[in-house]
């Protein structure tokens, strides 16, 4: 993992996150070509402006820590004076399936708005997908979702 001095972190993306393909005919009708060698990358923003790659399953909270058999896991820590955030309050990765965020038994939950305002509340240990757009609020910090090419 590298860490750029903006707090970007990068790490080798998963094979399976690719742009979706665009075939000649419809590049030639659009007048767009798509880059398929390029693996799609999702970013998470904090309401402190903290920017993160989520390039790899990365734990969030006060003071994150992993499990035994969670081993190449990134940590993201918050600062979270009014303690709103549990000290590992929420896993976030992607898989071949995209996107998800897994609540870790925090005491204030963790909540996921999709860009369309349905809200997903995350139970204990469930795995939640979510998209590019959304929201996911832990305690009183929230994370915006985006794409980062």
């Amino acid at each position: 993992m590298r860490e750029f001095p903006d707090g970007t972190c990068f790490t080798r993306p998963p094979p399976h996150a690719t742009k979706s393909r665009t075939t000649m005919d419809q590049a030639t009708s659009h007048g767009v070509f798509s880059d398929t060698t390029q693996p799609m990358r999702y970013a998470i923003t904090f309401s402190d402006g903290n920017r993160y790659a989520l390039t790899a399953p990365t734990l969030v909270g006060r003071n994150p820590q992993p499990a035994a058999h969670e081993h190449d896991t990134n940590l993201i820590v918050l600062n979270d004076p009014l303690r709103t955030v549990s000290k590992t309050h929420m896993l976030v990765g992607v898989d071949a399936a995209g996107p998800y965020v897994v609540d870790r038994r925090s005491t204030n939950g963790t909540v996921v708005t999709l860009p369309d305002g349905q809200q997903i509340i995350c139970g204990p240990e469930q795995k939640v997908r979510f998209t590019v757009g959304s929201t996911i609020m832990c305690g009183a910090i929230t994370a915006k979702v985006d794409l980062q090419y």
